[in-house]
């Protein structure tokens, strides 16, 4: 029977990762010139040696969410961090992070040993124009969402997708149905959600003193 606090992260993440807020974030970025379980969930881009699907059946059942792409100060790579808030707030979010955010759809996968992950595919937002890489990704997303493909990035070209010669050959893989997108998402991002100005991220961002 679930617990209280399990009942508690559920509802917190389909409040975060709902089909009305990736139409608005869609319709934030519109402006384009031209074309669980007690798994850990990585978020990462799909690997040369991993076979993956995609969770849905197509881009709509996925969430678009705005995000902000801060250096993590001891390895020096790029994490990428959810905003998430409504209103004033949020415009204030977006703002203070001006020229660090954008767009991105949030693809959740499985590969080949039952492994989840969540893949973060950057889109153009306002005023941007569409590269190979937001294209690409959406068309690879799309493929990886109808049956395993092998997903990597190739120079000139973007993602690009190999289906497997005998798709019996991979052991099949299913998701867990009982664990929704959002529960997926949310245990993805637990620890990585900025959801107001007085967050640790924001203060660090704009020079304030942590005290």
């Amino acid at each position: 029977m679930p617990t209280e606090e399990t009942k508690y992260k559920s509802n917190t993440a389909s409040s975060i990762f709902n089909k009305d807020e990736t139409k608005k974030t869609i319709l934030e970025n519109s402006n384009i010139a031209g074309e669980v379980d007690d798994m850990p969930v990585e978020v990462s881009k799909p690997k040369k040696e991993q076979w993956i699907k995609v969770r849905g059946k197509s881009l709509e059942d996925l969430p678009w969410k705005n995000m902000v792409f801060l250096k993590d100060s001891d390895s020096q790579q790029e994490e990428p961090w959810l905003l998430h808030a409504s209103g004033d707030e949020m415009q204030k979010l977006l703002l203070t992070f001006e020229g660090a955010t954008r767009p991105a759809i949030i693809a959740p996968y499985i590969d080949q040993i039952g492994a989840e992950g969540v893949w973060i595919v950057k889109q153009a937002s306002k005023g941007m124009k569409n590269s190979q890489a937001h294209t690409t990704g959406k068309s690879a997303i799309q493929h990886a969402q109808t049956g395993w493909r092998k997903v990597y990035w190739k120079p000139g070209y973007g993602y690009t997708c190999i289906k497997p010669v005998d798709p019996d050959a991979i052991d099949d893989q299913s998701f867990n149905e009982k664990v929704t997108i959002a529960d997926i998402c949310m245990k993805a991002f637990e620890g990585r959600i900025i959801d107001s100005m007085s967050h640790t991220q924001v203060k660090i961002w704009r020079g304030q003193k942590l005290a």
